[in-house]
C-alpha cells in the first residue's frame, strides 16, 4: 500500500562568507559539503519505525544537491569593509528543489548553528511559498535555544527543542491530522499569538536505548560522497565513507561557552554499540567520526548501570568493539584530555586503548596559558582540591598528557583555541601563540611524524550558553542575531573587536605557515601542516 504522506528531512545549504576589503578578500571560516549526514538518518529511522506504512521519508542533502552551486544572497558593511554570504549547494529557483516542495507534506529542517540560520529560513520559506499547504518543523542546537524566533519569524509550525526520538513521530501525525500538540514533551508552537509548549518539560532526554539506527539506505546515493571530516584532510591509508558516531549524550561539565553544558548524560552499552558496529559495517562505513559530548565521563563512573562494569572498562569495551570491527577513527569533537591524569597519575593504558586505532584527535586546548576554564585541570575533585601554578598545570595537564597520545602513534593532532572574548589584547594572544609552540615542540620530541595544526577560533556567545546570556545582559554583543546570523562563526567576531579577527588570521601564518592561511582564506578548506 503507498503511503498517504511525504516527510522530507533536509540539511540546510552551507553559508560562505568572504570578508573584503580595500587590499584583501579572504574566505572567513571553514566551508564543508562532504562530512557525512547525522541527525537526519537517525531521526528517520525512528520515523520509519513509528509510522511504518502512514508516512513516505525522504532525507535531502541541501549541501550536495547542485554541486558547485554557489548564490549570493546577502551583503553585510563590516569591520571596515563588507562581508558577502553565499549559500553553497542547493539551489532554492532550482527544479530540484520545487519537487521537494511540491511532493513534500512536512519538511523538517535541522538548523544547529546559528550562522545556517538565515539560510535554513530561506528554505522554509521559499518551500511554502511553492506549496503553502506544507508544513514547516524546525529542530536542532540554535531552534532549542531560539524558539520564539523559528516561530515567530521564521514561520514554524513546530519547533523541536530537545531529543526528537520521542516527539518526533507523534508530532508528525498530529500536524498531518490536524491534531492538538498539547502533551508532545520537548514541542513548541503557536496558539493565539502565543508560545505554548506541549507539555511542562520541554527539554526531555530521551534514553539513549531508544536512539535509532541510522536509516542509510535512504542516503545510500549520498554515501560515497562523505569523505570529508571537519578537520582537514584524511591521512593516507584512512579509508571512507565516514560516519559520525555518537555513543553518548550529554556533558557532566557546565562550560559557560558550550551549548552542551550540564546535558543530562547517557551512554550506550556495549550490546548496543555492537549493534551500532554491525550496522555500520554492513552499509560500508569504514571510518568513525567521534562525535560525543564528553567521550570520557565514564571514567567518573565506578560503576556503570546494568552493564556490570567501571565506567573506564566502558570505554575500554567501547573502542575494543570498533577496533574489533575493523575501523579506524578520530576524535572529532574535542576530547576533555585532561581527565587522562587522575589521582597525580597519567593512565597510558586508557590512552593505548583509546588511540590504538586512531588516526586524528581534534582536541580544544582553549586558552592554554591563563587557563580559564577549569575543566582543564583535572576531575571535578581534583579541581576542588588542587591549587597550582598555571606553570605546574600547564606542564601536567597540556605537555605531559598530550605529548603522550601523541606518543601513541596518532598520525595527526589538531588543536583548536579561543581567542578574542570580550577584553581579549593582543599581548595576551602573543603570550597563548608562544604556549602553542612550546606544545608543538613537546608532541614533536613525542612523535616526529605526527602533523600538529592550530586552528584559532574567535569567541562568540552561542545563543542558549551562559555566555550568550551574560554578554546579552552587559550589552557586549555589537551585532543582531536576527539580521546578521552569519557573524556567529568561529572566524569572526560579535564583539566589534575586528583587530581580534586579524590577529586569528596572523595567528594561523605564524603557527601553521603562510601556505595554510592562503589556503584556508582562499578555499575556506584548512589544511594540515605539512612542513
Amino acid at each position: 500500500m503507498t503511503a498517504r504522506y511525504r516527510i522530507t528531512l533536509l540539511e540546510p545549504p552551507r553559508v560562505k562568507s568572504v570578508w573584503r576589503r580595500a587590499s584583501s578578500s579572504e574566505i572567513m571560516g571553514t566551508v564543508r559539503r562532504n562530512t557525512p549526514l547525522h541527525t537526519q538518518p537517525i531521526v528517520a529511522g525512528k520515523l520509519l519505525e513509528v509510522l511504518d506504512g502512514e508516512c513516505d521519508v525522504e532525507v535531502v542533502d541541501g549541501r550536495l544537491t547542485s554541486p558547485g552551486g554557489e548564490v549570493l544572497y546577502k551583503v553585510m558593511p563590516y569591520g571596515g569593509g563588507r562581508l558577502e554570504h553565499y549559500r553553497v549547494g542547493l539551489k532554492l529557483d532550482s527544479d530540484r528543489f520545487r519537487d521537494i516542495a511540491q511532493r513534500s507534506d512536512i519538511l523538517g529542517i535541522t538548523v544547529n548553528f546559528t550562522q545556517e540560520a538565515g539560510v535554513a529560513a530561506d528554505v522554509g520559506w521559499h518551500a511554502r511559498k511553492i506549496n503553502p499547504r506544507l508544513k514547516l518543523i524546525y529542530a536542532g542546537s540554535d531552534v532549542r535555544a531560539r524558539v520564539d524566533h523559528y516561530l515567530r519569524r521564521v514561520g514554524a509550525d513546530a519547533v523541536i527543542a530537545g531529543d526528537g526520538e520521542r516527539c518526533g513521530p507523534a508530532l508528525v501525525r498530529a500536524l498531518l491530522r490536524g491534531e492538538s500538540l498539547e502533551g508532545l514533551g520537548s514541542v513548541a508552537y503557536l496558539s493565539n499569538g502565543r508560545v505554548r509548549w506541549g507539555c511542562e518539560v520541554p527539554g526531555e532526554a530521551v534514553p539513549i536505548e531508544e536512539v535509532a539506527l541510522p536509516a542509510f539506505h535512504l542516503v545510500k546515493d549520498d554515501l560515497a560522497q562523505w569523505v570529508e571530516s571537519h578537520e582537514g584532510d584524511l591521512p593516507e591509508g584512512v579509508q571512507t565513507p565516514l560516519a559520525y558516531v555518537e555513543t553518548s549524550r550529554g556533558c557532566h561539565e557546565r562550560c559557560s561557552f558550550c551549548y552542551s553544558a550540564g546535558l543530562k548524560y547517557r551512554a550506550m552499552k556495549p550490546p548496543q554499540i555492537e549493534r551500532y558496529a554491525r550496522h555500520l559495517k554492513e552499509w560500508g562505513i569504514r571510518s568513525l567520526l567521534m562525535m560525543a559530548d564528553n567521550e570520557l565521563t565514564p571514567i567518573l563512573m565506578p560503576r556503570v548501570r546494568d552493564a556490570g562494569m567501571s565506567g573506564r572498562d566502558l570505554i575500554i569495551e567501547r573502542f575494543r568493539i570498533f577496533r574489533d570491527h575493523g575501523f579506524c577513527w578520530e576524535f572529532s569533537n574535542g576530547l576533555q584530555y585532561s581527565m587522562f591524569r587522575r589521582d597525580g597519575r597519567l593512565d597510558g593504558a586508557l590512552i593505548d586503548e583509546m588511540f590504538s586505532g586512531c588516526y586524528r584527535l581534534f582536541t580544544p586546548i582553549e586558552d592554554p596559558l591563563d587557563l580559564p576554564y577549569e575543566k582543564l585541570h583535572g576531575t571535578p575533585a581534583e579541581r576542588r582540591l588542587a591549587r597550582r601554578a598555571n606553570e605546574d598545570i600547564f606542564r601536567e595537564y597540556h605537555l605531559e598528557v598530550l605529548a603522550r597520545i601523541a606518543a601513541s602513534g596518532v598520525k595527526m593532532m589538531t588543536f583548536g583555541l579561543m581567542i578574542g572574548w570580550p577584553g581579549d589584547t593582543l599581548e595576551r594572544v602573543g603570550r597563548v601563540a608562544e604556549r602553542c609552540r612550546m606544545l608543538r615542540a613537546a608532541i614533536a620530541q613525542a612523535n616526529p611524524a605526527c602533523q600538529i595544526l592550530f586552528t584559532p577560533f574567535v569567541g562568540i556567545p552561542i545563543p542558549g550558553t551562559q555566555n550568550w546570556a551574560e554578554f546579552q545582559s552587559r550589552d557586549l554583543i555589537k551585532e543582531d542575531v536576527v539580521t546578521h546570523p552569519e557573524a556567529w562563526q568561529f572566524a569572526l567576531t560579535t564583539y566589534g573587536n575586528f583587530e581580534l579577527v586579524e590577529a586569528r588570521l596572523q595567528m594561523i601564518g605564524d603557527l601553521d605557515g603562510a601556505d595554510a592561511l592562503r589556503e584556508w582564506t582562499s578555499t575556506g578548506v584548512y589544511p594540515h601542516q605539512r612542513a
